[in-house]
């Protein structure tokens, strides 16, 4: 459950004002802006004590009470932010974000029957959306029912065509298939819609690599690379990709960062001696083309006068 930043927890400030109008005061406000800092930081007991105060200057509204929940979540707490979750249900019955959540929570907790029910629900609340069939479509595909997992991110879709969270899993589990064209083409969607992460671009250039299209697959890693530079195992592909292009000295200069970092998981170094590896054995075949001939001993040459 994403549940970081807090431009998504002023949008419910924003939702309590148009529903209660006149009837907020600044006192929760101010409670809550403070739990919102100390979320941001990290600091979630510090974030509980402020939403709670907010909920006591005005029980009514929802921004407090939700973000309660969700930190709530972050501490473990998971009957807390049952209990919190349901107690804006009661208030608030078609309340899309505290289903999902919900959906969520009762999904890490195998009980799958009632996860299904509230993202059915949160369909239901809400279905001009795209986000919760999009979400449905993850719980299918998680449970390996993939067919209803393509037909829910397709009903996403036809709600918005440029949901980029849907093209990207759907380009997902297209790739699984072999359906390369297919998913190419929703992977480049979820971008243009604004899914500028390094898994996007990661996805996609193994697809170019499986096409043979490596240079295509280099310009996706160097987009990886540089959204997540702390990612080894990108940082690594790239690095094999350009030897495969004969592009030993990006590759070199690559390789010497990485060991510069000096990270110590097996898995990491496992790949950095593979990459080592590579390097070796075009620096040997690169030795064998520039070693001058070997002169041949001149014969005995016998003169005839």
């Amino acid at each position: 459950m994403n549940t970081r930043g807090t431009s998504r927890y002023m949008v419910y400030t924003f939702l309590g004002l148009l529903l209660l109008g006149n009837g907020c005061s600044a006192t929760w406000k101010a409670y809550y802006n403070r739990g919102v800092e100390w979320y941001d930081q990290q600091f979630y007991t510090r974030a509980i004590t402020e939403y709670q105060k907010a909920i006591v200057a005005n029980p009514e509204v929802i921004p407090p009470r939700f973000n309660l929940a969700i930190a709530y979540t972050e501490k473990g707490m998971i009957p807390q932010a049952i209990t919190e979750y349901q107690e804006i249900l009661k208030r608030f019955p078609h309340h899309t974000e505290s289903l999902i959540n919900l959906a969520t929570i009762y999904e890490q907790q195998s009980e799958f029957s009632l996860a299904r029910d509230y993202l059915e629900r949160a369909i239901r609340s809400a279905p001009h959306q795209a986000y919760p069939y999009t979400r449905l479509g993850l719980f299918y595909e998680k449970r390996g029912q993939e067919k209803l997992a393509m037909a829910a991110y397709q009903l996403a879709l036809s709600r918005n065509p440029a949901h980029a969270d849907t093209h990207y899993f759907l380009g997902r589990l297209l790739a699984k298939h072999q359906q390369i064209e297919e998913a190419i083409h929703h992977y480049k969607l979820a971008i243009e819609g604004g899914r500028e992460d390094s898994h996007v671009y990661y996805a996609l250039a193994q697809l170019y690599q499986d096409q043979g299209n490596l240079a295509q697959a280099t310009r996706a890693l160097e987009k990886a690379y540089l959204l997540q530079p702390e990612n080894l195992q990108t940082a690594i592909e790239l690095g094999l990709v350009y030897i495969k292009q004969h592009q030993h000295d990006l590759a070199l200069k690559l390789y010497q960062s990485l060991q510069a970092q000096g990270k110590n998981q097996p898995e990491i170094q496992q790949q950095l001696r593979q990459l080592s590896q590579a390097l070796s054995a075009h620096e040997g075949a690169n030795r064998m083309h520039s070693r001058p001939p070997e002169k041949k001993p001149l014969k005995n040459v016998v003169s005839v006068d």
